[in-house]
């Protein structure tokens, strides 16, 4: 990814975007105006006002793992020029919230309830059998 971006062929005015649809043409990628409204370790709220439907890229670390809604749907989110994540956003105002919600997180939530529910049921099965000296 790095050879690319700083490869020759490369344009700043040109947006490169991993997964559905194309890239976008060189131009005004500036079609609208944007305020984050929520800023946390795992989510990020983002009121959009666009006069024709683009991209909305964030310049926070593509990773696996973030979602995003746009007005409560759910969107895809794709890598934008290979470093950050973007999602696509129609024409108007719109709420766009991004959450951090990795496959990871929720095994290991999974495995853990799973982990205390085996515990609670041994302790239970240990205090409830009758003691061997009665």
């Amino acid at each position: 990814m790095l050879a690319q971006v700083t490869g020759s062929s490369f344009s700043t005015g040109d947006l490169y975007l991993a997964g559905p649809g194309p890239s976008s043409p060189a131009g005004d990628h500036r079609c609208g105006s944007s305020d984050v409204v929520v800023d946390a370790d795992s989510e990020v709220g983002v009121r959009v006002s666009m006069p024709r439907s683009g991209w909305l890229v964030l310049s926070d670390s593509w990773y696996p793992g973030w979602t995003a809604a746009v007005d409560g749907r759910s969107a895809p989110v794709v890598q934008a020029d290979h470093f950050f994540r973007a999602v696509r956003v129609p024409a108007g105002t719109h709420q766009v919230r991004f959450r951090y919600e990795p496959l990871s997180l929720r095994a290991g939530l999974a495995t853990s309830g799973v982990a205390l529910l085996a515990f609670v049921c041994s302790l239970l099965w240990v205090t409830r059998r009758p003691s061997p000296i009665d």
